[in-house]
């Protein structure tokens, strides 16, 4: 019983990564190398 392809939940994982990723630049953490700048 799967409801999800294997796109879908590449899809759904980018996705998360990309707001995971957000998140660590709005607190700060130096994750990214955009956020050199602050």
């Amino acid at each position: 019983m799967q409801q999800f392809g294997i796109s879908e939940l590449q899809a759904a994982f980018k996705v998360a990564e990309k707001i995971n990723r957000a998140t660590s630049i709005a607190k700060g953490h130096p994750l990214a190398p955009s956020n050199a700048g602050h």
